[in-house]
């Protein structure tokens, strides 16, 4: 592949060639560019739906997980897209995942959202640490005093017109949609584990 042809698919949507800044301004453009069908939720590949249809006697178990399957192999695409123009936090954070990990605690003030999530029997390359986060420059006011004691399913980032990032994130009762200015990623002892009251 030649440089110029190179450049020019850097930041565009791999099928239509679509500027990355485009959906910014047009998030639910992501879901039918790449096919998938979305019904109101802040997840765009992994939603509600789709988990919920992953459970047992659910009555559409099978092709649920072969849709799960396929959304997976696309968000992989997609993110691979965005992620050079992503902070290298975030994308540390999809990378790795904190798929069953447990919010601890909660916490948002003067625009810094904090949760500290056990990872103890969390499905992540985290495992045994308590992750905290911290969300620098948080837009609007996540509901941080809902978040105590949900499990952490599914993340998904996104570009976002109003900061740098946009992370969605499906809790096991909430969904819950970050838009934010940084990342800050740091791991303890599970030994210092404790649950503490949202603020």
């Amino acid at each position: 592949m030649d440089v110029k042809r190179r450049r020019r698919g850097v930041g565009t949507c791999p099928r239509r060639r679509y500027p990355l800044s485009w959906f910014h301004l047009h998030p639910a453009a992501v879901a039918g560019e790449f096919g998938v069908r979305r019904l109101g939720t802040r997840m765009i590949f992994f939603t509600r739906e789709l988990f919920d249809g992953t459970q047992p006697r659910s009555g559409w178990e099978r092709r649920a997980m072969r849709e799960t399957q396929r959304r997976g192999k696309i968000y992989a695409k997609y993110f691979d897209v965005i992620a050079p123009l992503l902070p290298p936090a975030v994308v540390r954070l999809c990378k790795t995942g904190l798929h069953d990990g447990v919010i601890q605690e909660a916490s948002l003030k003067d625009h810094e959202l904090v949760l500290v999530v056990d990872t103890t029997n969390a499905l992540s390359r985290f495992r045994g640490s308590l992750v905290t986060l911290t969300f620098r420059g948080v837009r609007g006011h996540p509901a941080a005093s809902k978040l105590v004691g949900e499990w952490w399913l599914y993340e998904e980032a996104h570009l976002s017109s109003n900061a740098p990032f946009s992370l969605h994130v499906m809790f096991n009762k909430i969904d819950l949609e970050i838009e934010a200015e940084k990342l800050v990623i740091r791991l303890s002892s599970v030994g210092r584990r404790r649950t503490k009251r949202s603020t």
